[in-house]
């Protein structure tokens, strides 16, 4: 019993992002949450409790089923491969079918009410530390000058994919997110 109730819970959450990641905060209603999900709104109160901890809740999700493999790309022993397969992974994530344009942290970072904004910089910061983490284990290896400000890079590459979210978001044209990811990549092979 218990676990069926969590898997009607995971399939409500991954209803409530996807209306959050389609509309944005401000726009979804909690009427279009009932819709979403099929559920009572003291169903979802009880379950997650109020519009904004759902939201929290939602890009916790996002965090957990969308950000989280593509930055185990990231874990590619040669660092320079793995971050060119962050940005592939980023791109794959865009152009995947079925899903609403942009990111929902990216989104959320957008939003003029930033009232969840606490989980949508910690999934900033995540991307930013893996980052981080891969640059050194490159300059370790001598593929990135001992001198290069590596923490300032890994916010340049969390800037681009981020930026290659809101472009994908505005004009749902994934090839303007591919060449914004390509120049990224090259900016890295002129590192060596």
């Amino acid at each position: 019993m218990a676990a069926a109730r969590r898997l009607d819970r995971e399939a409500a959450l991954d209803r409530i992002m996807r209306a959050f990641w389609e509309r944005g905060y401000g726009a979804t209603s909690i009427d279009d949450l009932e819709a979403a999900t099929g559920l009572k709104r003291g169903s979802l109160y009880h379950a997650f409790g109020d519009k904004a901890g759902m939201y929290r809740a939602a890009l916790v999700r996002y965090r957990e089923c969308v950000d989280a493999p593509i930055r185990a790309a990231l874990d590619d022993p040669d660092p320079r491969c793995a971050i060119g397969r962050f940005l592939e992974a980023n791109l794959a994530a865009l152009a995947e079918g079925g899903r609403p344009t942009g990111c929902l942290t990216t989104n959320a970072c957008l939003e003029v009410d930033r009232t969840p904004a606490d989980t949508a910089r910690d999934s900033l910061l995540a991307a930013e530390t893996a980052l981080y983490d891969t640059l050194r284990r490159a300059q370790a290896a001598g593929t990135i000058a001992p001198g290069r400000d590596l923490r300032a890079l890994a916010r340049f590459f969390v800037g681009v994919v981020r930026g290659a979210a809101v472009v994908h978001r505005a004009t749902g044209d994934v090839g303007f997110a591919r060449d914004i990811l390509r120049e990224a990549l090259a900016r890295l092979e002129a590192e060596a």
